[in-house]
């Protein structure tokens, strides 16, 4: 994998992760909202699940293509993989 696209694949792997660090944020408050028994609660909670599942989805296809990296990038690119195993 050239550097090029080694950095596209990084900054993809890091936008992913703020997304995913959103989501969760997304998914406390609809579960707060449920449990405090507002109507759109529970279509909420289903909709930030939904998009976590999405987002691993998205983040296993960059985590495969990364690890066919061979260049100076692909250390940062493990760091980021185990960033993700922790926000699991």
């Amino acid at each position: 994998m050239d550097e090029t696209k080694s950095k596209k694949v990084l900054a993809e792997w890091f936008r992913l992760t703020e997304a995913w660090q959103q989501a969760e944020k997304d998914l406390a408050q609809a579960q707060q909202d449920a449990t405090a028994g507002l109507p759109e609660g529970e279509a909420n909670v289903a909709k930030a699940r939904s998009e976590l599942l999405h987002l691993k989805a998205q983040m296993n296809e960059v985590i495969a293509s990364g690890m066919k990296a061979r260049d100076k990038d692909a250390s940062d690119f493990v760091a980021g993989t185990i960033q993700f195993g922790k926000l699991n």
